[in-house]
């Protein structure tokens, strides 16, 4: 997504909180507990998306004791720098097969962002049965990177994350965000809204359809 895009979906994000966002349930959130990965989950998975929906996730950490922070070996195995990061939360969602295909994700954290650093956020396709403990660094089989992970950005005053590498189409995918959560005891919390961009038709195409179905009622009018 070009940086113009970006700031006119945040104008449109910052029109949508004038009025209702549906709410994007976390599916689960983990933890490490100092051996190993605790998945806690927390509601069943989301249905199918309507890009034309603006979305509310968040989710907020109020004293909850968080061991330590996950090792390298678990969140970062490619060596690729970042972090520490102490919980991810997952949010399954579905692209259903008679949608657009989605051509960017972005992620708008405009009512709620204290006590967290080295916020990100990434896009998995999650194919099969799904374990989060298994999709924290790079995906288990069957699963795939469709949007790497991505840090939160400012601009325009919020905080962002634009996840807009990759267009996704109709199938099962885990919206994942990570975090440090500042702290002892651990308190922090993010909050806002997500708001999904379809593949835009090509400019020609509604004309080209339109000549198509004229071209097919003049063919049936010959035949009569």
């Amino acid at each position: 997504m070009r940086p113009q895009y970006a700031l006119f979906g945040l104008a449109l994000i910052a029109d949508a909180q004038l009025a209702s966002a549906s709410t994007f349930n976390i599916t689960d959130d983990v933890t490490y507990s100092g051996t190993a990965a605790v998945v806690s989950p927390l509601n069943p998975a989301n249905g199918i998306i309507t890009p034309t929906v603006f979305y509310g996730i968040g989710n907020v950490y109020s004293g909850s004791p968080i061991a330590g922070n996950f090792p390298s070996s678990i969140a970062d195995p490619q060596n690729k720098g970042g972090g520490p990061w102490n919980f991810y939360d997952d949010y399954i969602f579905t692209v259903g097969t008679s949608g657009s295909s989605i051509q960017s994700a972005l992620i708008s954290f405009n009512t709620s962002f204290y006590g967290i650093s080295d916020l990100q956020g990434r896009i998995i396709g999650a194919g099969g049965t799904f374990n989060a403990a298994n999709n924290l660094g790079n995906p288990a089989s069957g699963n795939t990177v469709v949007d790497a992970w991505t840090n939160t950005a400012v601009a325009s005053g919020i905080n962002i994350v634009n996840l807009n590498k990759t267009a996704f189409g109709p199938g099962t995918y885990d919206l994942q965000i990570r975090g440090e959560v500042l702290g002892t005891p651990a308190s922090g919390g993010y909050g806002g809204i997500i708001a999904f961009t379809p593949v835009p038709l090509p400019a020609a195409l509604p004309l080209l359809l339109s000549g198509l179905g004229l071209l097919g009622g003049f063919r049936s009018r010959r035949r009569v």
